[in-house]
């Protein structure tokens, strides 16, 4: 068998529908969050204030929150299913980052921060678990270019995100990447469904 017939059996075992669709959640999600962690620096300035110390306590908690949520990714996709998960926190994203430009506490901000980055950096190994799980036998493959994903995501975050601050300014980076995330979320609700196992027929 060549490459390219063995890649077209992968294609044919993903599925012509469901494989770009994990893939493009993805996209979304990690390009949302990176629209609004790009320049967090500066979300928080314009937020609570440019001190020194305030952005440096901010990147530490969420710091904490994203290391605890890469830790606690596959406890928690081990305990409540990758679908319960994914819906849980592309939800949690979408709302942290829509309460951020209200939170001109320093306390809410960080609050905010900790859990957006708990949930946010529990996703990717839940979208990992999901591809394991809908397509046992090309989880290699298919890891690698949810990984691929993970990376334009990172680069168009950043691209998209500086165009929002150029436009809109800093208040608009946190609106428009919990925008990207909804959109995401619904996408994750018709994703779910469409890798639902169907049940065998039964024999008439």
């Amino acid at each position: 068998m060549t490459d390219e017939e063995g890649f077209g059996c992968v294609w044919a075992a993903a599925g012509a529908q469901t494989h770009p669709s994990i893939l493009v959640l993805t996209l979304a999600v990690v390009t949302a969050e990176f629209i609004v962690y790009a320049y967090i620096s500066v979300v928080v300035g314009h937020n609570v204030g440019s001190a020194s110390a305030t952005i440096a306590t901010a990147l530490m908690i969420f710091g904490i929150g994203t290391t605890a949520g890469t830790l606690a990714g596959g406890f928690l996709v081990d305990r409540y299913g990758w679908r319960r998960m994914l819906r849980t926190s592309t939800f949690v994203i979408a709302v942290a980052l829509l309460v951020i430009p209200f939170a001109h506490n320093a306390v809410f901000l960080f609050l905010r921060l900790v859990v957006w980055g708990l949930f946010g950096w529990t996703f990717t190994p839940t979208q990992m678990n999901r591809l394991l799980d809908t397509f046992p036998d090309n989880g290699a493959m298919l890891l690698t270019s949810n990984a691929s994903a993970v990376q334009l995501g990172v680069a168009g975050g950043g691209l998209v995100g500086g165009a929002v601050l150029a436009t809109l300014g800093a208040g608009a980076l946190a609106f428009a990447g919990s925008a990207v995330v909804w959109l995401a979320l619904l996408l994750s609700w018709r994703g779910t469904r469409a890798t639902e196992p169907v049940p065998p027929q039964a024999n008439r």
